[in-house]
């Protein structure tokens, strides 16, 4: 017994101790980030970027919007600047009528207050890839132990043809009938190809989408940065609903002097007959 009381005050004696160096304890810094986010497509030629603030771990409300009338900001493409305006109504810096093509090389250049921001990306080629329905089936999922629904599940096979060594996927399917309703899959994937490289993907739909005549594939090839960026949020947790820039940030970033994500991609779709 005696022993046991000893091990009681050995503990106390030492969390007093403990507390006693708190003198010693240096905060984290809470000072926000800034955060910037733009993804450039040949299919807009209106290039823009967002800005806001993070959230950090020892949040202070002070951190909640960015002076917009403080901030410097520019694009530049192969080297040769444009200038951008800031659009009010979506809180958003544009510049339209931008001629964007494979290859171009575009820079983001942002300062505010004393946060100098910069991330640079390349546009890639369109995707090249071809597309084989291998068939179809129902299947009967169980959503609990007294309900189960039945699904349409298509095989399709998709072949890249694009002559990277390594290209940056990202896939979405639509259901097509004869009477013009089209129904979304769920299925929005990541996928890395290698030239020539086939996949085989089971394609879910309700069950009337069994009877479907077609399925078109909506194709992003993607530069690394946006292909990354994207795949973390899409893999965040559902419980995750709050800003991914929120620290700590699970998310791909490759903004230098801040948070954020500066990207590419090449948007292509192409149909084929399930029967």
């Amino acid at each position: 017994m005696k022993s046991l009381i000893n091990i009681v005050l050995l503990i106390l004696i030492t969390i007093i101790s403990a507390c006693e160096k708190g003198d010693d304890i240096t905060l984290p810094n809470n000072k926000a980030d800034l955060i910037a986010t733009s993804f450039i497509s040949p299919q807009n030629d209106t290039v823009f970027f967002k800005l806001s603030l993070s959230k950090p771990f020892y949040y202070r409300s002070d951190f909640d919007s960015v002076d917009y009338n403080k901030v410097v900001a520019n694009f530049s493409k192969n080297n040769q600047n444009i200038s951008v305006s800031f659009d009010k109504d979506n809180d958003r810096y544009y510049s339209p009528n931008v001629s964007v093509n494979p290859g171009d090389k575009f820079e983001l250049n942002i300062n505010y207050d004393d946060y100098i921001l910069h991330s640079k990306c390349s546009i890639p080629e369109a995707p090249d890839f071809t597309i084989e329905h291998l068939g179809s089936f129902k299947k009967t999922v169980v959503v609990s132990l007294d309900w189960t629904r039945t699904v349409a599940v298509h095989r399709v096979k998709i072949t890249c043809n694009n002559v990277q060594e390594v290209s940056y996927y990202r896939l979405a399917f639509q259901f097509v009938h004869a009477s013009s309703r089209v129904s979304y899959s769920h299925n929005d994937d990541f996928h890395e190809y290698r030239q020539g490289e086939s996949k085989i993907f089971m394609v879910e739909g309700y069950w009337v989408d069994i009877f479907a005549d077609s399925i078109i594939v909506d194709a992003y090839n993607c530069d690394k940065n946006y292909y990354l960026y994207q795949k973390s949020v899409a893999e965040l947790p559902e419980s995750y609903d709050i800003s991914p820039f929120s620290e700590p940030s699970f998310v791909y970033n490759n903004m230098e002097g801040g948070l954020g994500a500066f990207g590419a991609f090449n948007k292509r779709n192409k149909a084929v007959k399930t029967n």
